[in-house]
């Protein structure tokens, strides 16, 4: 899908560039601290007056920039990330319904969040995440939005960057109609065809035993959703559980998904086979 395009902007090569500059970044941060160090020289005070671009009243100031590149320092490389279509349909979904009206919101105006639009396109795995960007069109400088996660204590963001659970990408771009672009990047862990189990082991294969092993590694004190549920992550702060019936290798198969959300934004999934 190629979306409205302005100043002959090349959104297939920009989306590209993204990813390959996402992909520098997981696999080598130091990589990314002599451009940081760069920009700080386009500040002046909390205004970033980058070439190209409109300039950008910031929270922080540099302050954010020099937090970024100690971040950098100590952060450990993570796997490569695979462009994928259905994740990149999902992000053109959210990036083409709330760029023309102005929004700046993670929900859509239908009401989906990131998983139902997902799951429109694709069954996942694993966990998802959602980055938004607005403004730019630079792909270095997109990076580098997240990167800083300016005004934002936490870095979900700067976090979903380097989260080593996702393992593939979508890239949505649209114009914007109060900041010129919107570009949604979609994540996921792991993906399968609509429609197909979550068994279905030539697709993805999920290691729920390697699961609970490692959660039961964690010492840290139970928070009151694992206390009720043993498949919470921690910092879950909602949890939605729906059952589906699927028809599977001719045998209807009951399945109840848990959808844990937590406290930066992250969706991870546990799916059982009700027996």
């Amino acid at each position: 899908m190629i979306e409205n395009q302005k100043e002959n902007t090349n959104w297939e090569e920009l989306r590209q560039a993204i990813v390959d500059e996402h992909n520098k970044l997981r696999s080598d941060p130091l990589s990314y601290i002599p451009i940081l160090e760069a920009q700080l020289e386009y500040f002046k005070d909390s205004v970033l007056y980058r070439p190209g671009e409109t300039p950008v009243q910031t929270y922080e100031g540099k302050k954010a920039y020099l937090k970024a590149i100690e971040y950098l320092k100590t952060v450990e490389p993570a796997e490569g990330l695979t462009l994928h279509e259905a994740l990149t349909a999902s992000a053109n979904d959210h990036a083409a319904d709330i760029g023309p009206k102005g929004l700046v919101s993670h929900e859509g105006t239908d009401g989906r969040n990131l998983s139902d639009r997902i799951e429109s396109h694709s069954e996942w795995e694993v966990a998802c995440g959602e980055n938004i960007d607005f403004g730019s069109k630079n792909a270095v400088n997109i990076i580098v939005n997240l990167l800083v996660d300016d005004g934002v204590e936490s870095r979900p963001k700067r976090n979903h960057l380097f989260n080593p659970k996702f393992r593939f990408v979508g890239v949505g771009i649209h114009e914007h109609k109060d900041y010129d672009y919107v570009v949604v990047l979609d994540y996921a862990g792991g993906l399968r065809e609509k429609g197909t189990p979550y068994y279905d082991y030539k697709n993805y294969k999920f290691d729920y035993e390697k699961f609970v092993k490692e959660t039961a590694k964690d010492k840290r004190p139970k928070t009151s959703f694992q206390l009720d549920d043993p498949d919470a992550p921690y910092e879950t702060k909602s949890v939605k559980i729906v059952k589906e019936n699927r028809l599977f290798d001719n045998r209807l198969h009951k399945i109840t998904k848990k959808y844990y959300t937590l406290q930066d934004g992250t969706i991870h999934i546990v799916e059982v086979e009700d027996v």
